[in-house]
């Protein structure tokens, strides 16, 4: 199988487990070792300050620690929009985070051009073992589709995989209506 990094993993419908139900993925790494990435359309209602203090002076209200994934819940990670147009990207205009100074440089720096937020910082990631993730492909437990900074960075990160399903074609727009508890209907 191709690698996945860069793609997302869209959570079928039918994929239950709370910890990834109708959660968006962004794939970090894919190979023969394993996967790994960070569920991005998790808000908490944590301030990101409040978990990195270093961020108390620069960051936002509205920067929100996001649940990356179910494994290590106490490590943190983040993403980025390229402060240099030669920074390694994972996607055009995604960056993994590398050290906590950078992120306060992040926090501190006002965008020149685009939208708010320069990064997302997330606790935990979601992972799999090696041939773990095609297994679970081959059930069609996950949906892959195309990455973009400017979904990876939503405004709206908890309408992203209703949004993203959408994108899929009318079959998946139509299972991207379907009410969280269809026993309510």
């Amino acid at each position: 199988m191709d690698s996945l990094r860069g793609q997302f993993l869209l959570a079928s419908p039918r994929l239950l487990d709370p910890n990834f139900r109708r959660s968006v993925v962004l794939m970090l790494e894919h190979g023969e070792e394993g996967a790994l990435g960070v569920i991005v359309n998790r808000p908490t209602e944590v301030a990101v300050a409040t978990v990195v203090p270093d961020l108390s002076d620069v960051a936002e209200p509205r920067d929100l620690l996001f649940a990356g994934g179910p494994v290590q819940r106490n490590a943190v990670l983040f993403l980025h929009r390229p402060l240099e147009p030669d920074a390694p990207q994972l996607i055009p205009g995604v960056c993994i985070g590398q050290s906590a100074s950078l992120l306060v440089e992040l926090a501190g720096a006002t965008p020149a051009s685009g939208p708010h937020p320069l990064f997302r910082v997330y606790h935990g990631y979601a992972g799999w073992s090696a041939g773990q993730l095609e297994g679970e492909l081959a059930l069609d437990s996950w949906l892959v589709a195309p990455a973009t900074a400017e979904l990876v960075f939503s405004e709206l990160p908890g309408q992203l995989w209703r949004r993203c399903m959408r994108e899929l074609g009318p079959h998946h727009a139509l299972l991207a209506e379907e009410p969280e508890d269809p026993s309510l209907n």
